[in-house]
C-alpha cells in the first residue's frame, strides 16, 4: 500500500513539474491597428449579449443590449463620446464590458468598413490624436479570429491538419510575443505586417474546430521548454530560409530546408513574373534607366543582394528583401505579375527594339512554347501598370520567381500540401520547425 501511495505521489509531482504545467492560457489584449490605424472617429454597437458602458472607469450605462450604438471621436480637447446621438462630453477612456449572454459580440465601423468582435472594447486617445482601440478576449476566442485569416475556413475540407498546425503555430506565436506590445497598450496587434492577422468574430467558421481540438497546445524548445518564435509565411517557393538570412540572429528552430510540399500550391504565389522597363526599375531607387542587374544569392536560391547600375554608371546595392519592397503590391490583391518574394531570377527580355513582340512573359513561364503575343516591349512600364505612350530604347527586365513572403518557418501552402498527402499536424510542425516538442498548457 505504501508503495502504491509513493508511486501516486511521485506521479503527481512529475505531472506538476512537466514543462507545460507552468504555462497558462492567456487573456489577450489585441491592438486593432490594421484597418483602424490613424482613425479619428469610430462607431461601435452591441450585436448580441448584454454590456456595460464604462466612462473613465465608472459605469455610465448598464444592461446595454443589441442595437445600441455609440460613437467616439478624437477632437482638439480630447476623446468625445456620443450615446444615442447625444454628446456625452470629453473623456479619457471608454470601455464596453460584457456582463451577460452566452456569446457577447459588438461591432466596430468606420469609413464604410465594419467588423464584429467577441469580448470587450476599450477606446482611448493617443498623443498624436488618433484612437487607440483594444479588443480583450480569451486565448481560444482570439485564435478563432486568427486561423481563418492566416489560412482559410475552406481548408477544413481537404486540409484540416494544416488548420490544426496553424492553430498551434499561432498560439505559440502569441505566447512567445505576449509582452512585446505592452508599451503600446496591448499584447499583440491584429496586423499581419506586425504580428498575426486577426479579424474577430466576423471571420469565424470551420477553422474554429482546429483551434478547439488543439486547445492549449504550443511548440516549445526541447531543452528549455520555452515557447519558440513560431514564424510562418504564405509559400516558401520550394525552399524555406534560415532565420539569420532574413532577420539576423540564428534561431535553432528556424532552419531552411527543401520544401517540395509548397510547389504547385498557392495559385499566384506558386509562380509569378514581374516585368519592368529599365526606367521603371530605376525610378524608385533614384536611378536612371537600369543597364545592368546583378544578383547575389543564398544557398536556398533566395536573393541576398541586388546590385543595379544605370546608364550614367551610378550603382545601388540593396538586400533582396529590400529590393522586393520597392515593387511589392500594397493595398490590393496580388496577381501573377507582381513581385512577391526574394526567391527569383532575372532575365533581359529585349535590348531596345521598338517593334519586337514576345510571348506573354507570365504565360510563357508557366506553359512552355506558348505563342500568345504580349505588348510591345518598348512601351512597357511595368507588368502591373498601363503602357507608356512613348517608346523607350532601354532594356526590359523580367523577374521570375516563386513563393510569397519571407520564407522562414512554416509555409502555409506547404502545410496544406502536406495535409492533402495525409500528414498529421504534428508531422507538419516537426517538418517546418527544428528541435521542438508540442506541449499542452493549462
Amino acid at each position: 500500500m505504501k508503495k502504491i501511495l509513493l508511486a501516486c505521489l511521485l506521479s503527481l509531482i512529475l505531472a506538476l513539474t512537466l514543462p507545460g504545467s507552468a504555462v497558462a492560457a492567456l487573456h489577450v489584449r489585441v491592438g486593432l491597428v490594421w484597418d483602424l490605424a490613424g482613425k479619428g472617429y469610430l462607431g461601435f454597437e452591441v450585436v448580441q449579449g448584454s454590456y456595460s458602458l464604462l466612462v473613465d472607469g465608472k459605469t455610465a450605462l448598464s444592461g446595454v443590449g443589441a442595437g445600441t450604438a455609440f460613437r467616439a471621436g478624437s477632437g482638439p480637447w480630447g476623446l468625445a463620446l456620443f450615446a444615442d446621438g447625444q454628446p456625452h462630453g470629453f473623456v479619457q477612456k471608454i470601455q464596453l464590458i460584457p456582463v451577460s449572454g452566452k456569446l457577447p459580440v459588438f461591432k466596430l465601423y468606420s469609413d464604410g468598413s465594419s467588423r464584429k468582435y467577441r469580448g470587450s472594447l476599450e477606446i482611448s486617445r493617443k498623443p498624436d490624436g488618433s484612437l487607440l482601440v483594444v479588443n480583450t478576449l480569451g486565448e481560444q476566442e482570439y485564435l478563432y479570429g486568427v486561423v481563418p485569416m492566416e489560412m482559410s475556413n475552406s481548408w477544413a475540407v481537404q486540409g484540416f491538419e494544416a488548420l490544426k498546425a496553424q492553430a498551434v503555430a499561432a498560439r505559440t506565436y502569441l505566447h512567445s510575443h505576449y509582452d512585446a506590445g505592452m508599451s503600446k497598450g496591448y499584447n499583440i496587434s491584429d496586423s499581419p505586417n506586425l504580428d498575426q492577422a486577426y479579424a474577430g468574430f466576423s471571420v469565424e467558421g470551420a477553422a474554429s474546430r482546429a483551434v478547439d481540438v488543439t486547445a492549449g497546445e504550443i511548440l516549445v524548445d526541447r531543452t528549455s521548454h520555452k515557447p519558440i518564435n513560431a514564424s510562418y509565411h504564405s509559400n516558401s517557393g520550394g525552399h524555406t530560409e534560415d532565420s539569420e538570412n532574413v532577420w539576423g540572429g540564428t534561431d535553432p528552430h528556424l532552419r531552411g530546408k527543401p520544401d517540395p510540399y509548397s510547389l504547385g500550391q498557392g495559385f499566384f504565389a506558386d509562380k509569378w513574373a514581374f516585368t519592368a522597363s529599365a526606367i521603371a526599375l530605376g525610378r524608385p531607387l533614384g536611378l536612371g534607366p537600369v543597364t545592368n542587374v546583378k544578383l547575389e544569392k543564398f544557398p536556398s536560391g533566395r536573393v541576398k543582394n541586388v546590385v543595379l547600375t544605370d546608364a550614367t554608371g551610378r550603382t545601388v546595392k540593396k538586400t533582396g528583401r529590400q529590393f522586393v519592397t520597392y515593387y511589392y503590391p500594397k493595398g490590393r490583391g496580388i496577381t501573377d505579375r507582381d513581385f512577391l518574394s526574394n526567391l527569383f531570377s532575372v532575365k533581359v527580355l529585349v535590348q531596345g527594339s521598338d517593334t519586337l513582340l514576345v510571348p506573354n512573359p507570365v504565360e510563357s513561364l508557366i506553359t512552355a512554347g506558348q505563342k500568345q503575343l504580349g505588348p510591345r516591349l518598348d512601351l512597357i512600364d511595368t507588368s502591373v501598370s498601363p503602357p507608356n505612350t512613348l517608346p523607350s530604347p532601354y532594356p526590359v527586365y523580367m523577374f521570375s520567381g516563386s513563393g510569397w513572403g519571407h520564407g522562414v518557418g512554416m509555409s502555409q501552402w506547404g502545410a496544406y500540401g502536406m495535409a492533402r498527402k495525409g500528414y498529421t499536424y504534428s508531422r507538419i510542425l516537426e517538418y517546418y520547425y527544428s528541435n521542438v516538442s508540442i506541449i499542452v498548457t493549462k
